[in-house]
């Protein structure tokens, strides 16, 4: 009786509590619940952050963090800089959630590099769904002092340089086709080279989405000779020639942007296309080029065999390889194992050895293929030698190129996966290897237990390294061999892989039925000054075989209020072989050319951060 007793007014309590009379409705009706967007320590409007002094073409960050103070969600839709010069500063979104739930925060972060000793200011700009602070904005100040280290950019394609206003032929495509070339971006100096765009520009007769880019994360940074990769994708649309100007923005202090121009023909008729490849790398006509090293005088090397390719859509008719012009006497080519005639995507191939006098020096020749190809005939590249006295070593890794990746791709959680390398010594006396160094031994296993510290000329010698993944992070590490090698000391190359669990999510981005990869590009239609285009929706797919969840969606980089989006904020995590739609719009509030990156951050172990660049016209009536 007496737990009854004290039972009943308890239960009468909690109902009594719980009632909602008509002023409560009121109140709610009256203040829905509102997101209250704040950067801690910077008030809106007034808000002021200084870097202080920077040493010039070094690098200080600031990590800013976002909190939602209201009783809403907080959706942020763009983080950017409101000039378009922006000074040495950088954003980076990376980490940055575009729903905020109240009392929750988030984060970006601002990179400043200075390159003049003068003082630098932005200011910086957040869209969000906030009532009464959007834009957020705030003001970043900083001054460049001290003597500057220089970076040195440097482009290539294959192992041929491309100078500033240098030209990459594609040479004949048909339409319905494409063709792809990758290039290289390199620092040739110590200080560290900041890229902060690249974009392809349309030339005349030539449609948007011809020419299409596919890039790394951008901005990015590359140290002293290091390198990244980006692709240009030729797919022409109708017959004719085709071009446009590739313009990379970095901060060399005497090779900003950094332009050369890429061209191709759209062609109805089969045509054959002639391709030059010696190993992975492509040898461009008229450009390309290849070193045999140091060979000692009147000796010779080993023969290098060289790739012909028929990329064409017809047969490719070669008339004769011959070596012509410069010291072409000190080499020779063996075309007994060449075929002659090609049909489409088959390939053959030929040898040439490097045979130095007596005469010590720099040797090099031309190398011309007559051959039937309608713009590549005939197709000539350059080949180098140097000629030395005395012996010399010459390191090569057979797996990897110096200051190039190896990938190990994705590897089961709870296994490990070991690749062997081969050093060759493709020099004319002993190789003598110091030491092989591992940079992350945290990350990667280097077993270098059973390599030869003397490798003779003409021999190798082997070492492993191992991947035991501990999440499904991507991992990278560096490889260093210090050696004697003259020229490559030390021979440096990184490794890469990730962990998984057998299964695992794959982020792919369309329009309609076009795919739009990471790094690449969207064109809007021109559109007058303030007025709004027609939407444009990307459908964001999960090709893998695990939940693809999406962490953020943002509009990042410059004028990202001449962009707009919307999302469903409620579904964004997608089941394999589901998708998501994102609606987005070109608003511009300015004549010529606007430019944004949308970026989507998930849990792909690739392609965490998979960005599309949305470029549009603005115009007057």
């Amino acid at each position: 009786m007496l737990l009854k007793y004290i039972l009943i007014p308890l239960f009468a309590i909690s109902f009594t509590t719980c009632s909602i009379n008509r002023e409560d409705i009121f109140y709610l009706v009256s203040n829905p619940p509102l997101p209250d967007i704040e950067v801690v320590g910077y008030s809106y409007e007034t808000g002021y952050h200084d870097f202080g002094f920077v040493d010039l073409y070094q690098t200080d960050y600031k990590t800013f963090t976002i909190i939602n103070n209201g009783r809403g969600k907080l959706r942020i839709y763009g983080i950017s800089f409101v000039e378009d010069d922006t000074d040495g500063f950088t954003l980076d979104t990376s980490a940055t959630a575009s729903i905020v739930n109240p009392g929750n925060s988030t984060i970006f972060t601002i990179m400043y590099k200075p390159t003049a000793l003068i003082s630098n200011s932005v200011t910086v700009i957040i869209y969000s769904n906030s009532q009464d602070k959007n834009p957020y904005t705030f003001t970043i100040n900083g001054t460049g002092t001290g003597e500057p280290i220089f970076p040195d950019i440097n482009i290539r394609q294959g192992t041929a340089d491309i100078p500033i206003g240098g030209l990459t032929d594609f040479g004949n495509v048909q339409i319905g086709n494409s063709s792809l070339k990758v290039f290289t971006i390199e620092n040739k100096l110590t200080g560290e080279l900041s890229i902060l765009d690249i974009s392809v520009i349309p030339g005349g007769g030539t449609s948007i989405g011809e020419f299409n880019l596919v890039t790394p994360s951008i901005p990015t940074s590359i140290s002293e000779d290091e390198s990244i990769e980006f692709t240009v994708i030729f797919s022409p649309q109708d017959i004719g020639i085709k071009s446009a100007t590739i313009s990379i923005l970095n901060d060399d202090p005497d090779e900003n942007p950094y332009s050369f121009g890429v061209q191709g023909e759209g062609s109805l008729a089969p045509q054959p296309d002639i391709n030059l490849k010696q190993g992975a790398s492509d040898i461009p006509d008229g450009s390309g080029s290849y070193h045999f090293g140091y060979v000692q005088c009147d000796s010779s090397s080993q023969p290098t065999t060289f790739v012909i390719q028929n990329t064409g859509t017809a047969f490719l008719n070669i008339t004769s390889i011959m070596l012509t012009a410069g010291n072409s006497t000190e080499f020779s080519i063996d075309t007994s194992a060449t075929i002659f005639t090609l049909i489409q995507g088959e390939n053959t191939t030929f040898t040439i050895k490097f045979l130095p006098n007596s005469s010590p020096g720099y040797k090099w020749a031309t190398v011309t293929i007559v051959n039937d190809d309608p713009d590549e005939d005939p197709y000539t590249f350059t080949i180098e030698g140097e000629a030395v006295a005395v012996t010399v070593p010459d390191i090569d890794v057979q797996e990897v190129t110096h200051n190039s990746e190896y990938d190990f791709g994705p590897v089961i959680l709870g296994s490990s996966k070991t690749e062997p390398f081969t050093i060759a010594n493709t020099g004319t006396t002993d190789l003598n290897i110091a030491s092989i160094v591992n940079c992350n031994p945290d990350k990667f296993t280097l077993d270098a237990s059973m390599t030869a510290l003397l490798v003779p000329s003409g021999f190798i010698t082997t070492f492993n390294i191992t991947f035991t993944p501990v999440d499904q992070k991507s991992k990278t590490a560096t490889i260093e061999i210090y050696s004697d090698d003259p020229d490559e000391n030390p021979y440096k190359f990184k490794v890469a892989a990730y962990g998984t669990d057998g299964t695992e999510p794959d982020i792919n981005v369309r329009q309609g039925t076009v795919n739009y990869p990471d790094g690449s590009q969207f064109y809007f239609p021109d559109i007058e000054v303030d007025e709004e285009s027609t939407p444009v929706v990307f459908t964001i797919e999960n090709n893998g075989s695990a939940d693809l969840e999406i962490e953020s969606i943002l509009l990042v980089w410059k004028h990202i209020g001449d962009f707009k989006l919307d999302y469903d904020p409620d579904h964004l995590i997608i089941q394999p072989g589901g998708s998501i739609l994102v609606t987005t719009w070109f608003s511009p509030t300015k004549t010529g050319l606007r430019q944004t990156k949308l970026q989507m951050r998930s849990n792909d172990p690739n392609e965490d951060i998979y960005e599309i660049k949305l470029t549009g016209n603005g115009i007057e009536d």
